[in-house]
């Protein structure tokens, strides 16, 4: 019982990949796939095959994969850990690739507009919305690897090695004999 702690760190990351294939694979899959025709109010439809829809969709769900490997990576990280910073600074540029695909490649020429009551939202502000949390995301990455960079140079541990732990610790107690 020893290494609970790895198993439960893995654990956690089979859990952030999966609600991150769920969030960007399976959602986008479903959803672009059963579009045959879009109907707009009014303006007649569109069709399917003149916005390349497969095309989009294929790098949509690429970067989705890249995405849930990353969540994983990022999940499956001690608490504190430079590792852990690492790679949430990489999960939130891989969500920043994946919101300029879905910005820049026509899917957001789509006239989606989403009313609920008195409020509207349009698929260009979500979009946007989308991109101001990945940039404050990404201020917060940065941040977690300066904080873990200082601390461990310090000699502050965070580790799952409690033996090494208590050894780091009790050496400089001794004064760092």
């Amino acid at each position: 019982m020893k290494n609970m702690g790895a198993a439960k760190n893995i654990w956690w990351g089979l859990i952030w990949a999966m609600f991150s294939v769920i969030l960007y694979v399976v959602i986008p899959y479903f959803t672009l796939s059963s579009v045959s025709t879009i109907l707009l109010s009014g303006y007649g439809a569109l069709d399917y095959h003149r916005l390349n829809i497969d095309d989009v969709l294929f790098f949509i769900l690429s970067i989705g994969i890249i995405n849930a490997g990353l969540a994983f990576a990022k999940g499956s990280s001690p608490k504190f850990s430079k590792r852990k910073a690492c790679f949430s600074l990489l999960s939130f540029g891989g969500s920043g690739a994946y919101m300029y695909i879905i910005k820049f490649s026509g899917l957001s020429q789509i006239p989606i507009v989403l009313t609920i009551g008195t409020l509207t939202v349009t698929f260009t502000a979500f979009v946007y919305m989308i991109a101001g949390i990945v940039v404050l995301n990404s201020f917060l990455a940065v941040l977690d690897v300066i904080i873990a960079v200082t601390e461990q140079h310090d000699k502050i541990v965070y580790s799952l090695d409690e033996e090494k732990k208590r050894e780091e610790l009790g050496i400089e107690a001794n004064g760092g004999t």
